[in-house]
């Protein structure tokens, strides 16, 4: 079954998908890194030490919006991240909502004094 047209317009869709993908991966980077190159792990306490997520989740928790799609994008989508646990980038570290929260809070204390 065709999906798109003829071969030479499948390998111009394929290749525009292909830079695209490549940008959705550097996106994702910004917020979110492999489990294995930033979460501690211990078989004895379960696995990885820290929230994470497998890819499948990980796109869910992007809320990825994908109103055409029959599920066969999104299936592309999962592959290109790969079968492995995926957390928040700097995981031990506050996040950035985290950090200007309680910045402003001790600015608050500072101008009470």
């Amino acid at each position: 079954m065709r999906l798109l047209g003829t071969k030479e317009q499948d390998q111009e869709h394929s290749c525009a998908f292909g830079r695209c993908s490549g940008l959705h991966l550097e996106a994702v980077g910004g917020e979110y890194e492999r489990a294995v190159e930033a979460l501690g792990f211990e078989s004895a306490e379960g696995g990885y030490q820290g929230a994470h997520w497998d890819s499948t989740d990980m796109i869910e928790q992007i809320g990825l919006d994908l109103p055409n799609d029959d599920g066969r994008l999104l299936e592309i989508l999962i592959d290109c991240f790969g079968d492995e646990p995926w957390c928040d980038r700097n995981p031990y570290a506050q996040r950035e909502d985290e950090r200007l929260v309680s910045s402003w809070e001790r600015f608050c204390e500072f101008i009470k004094i």
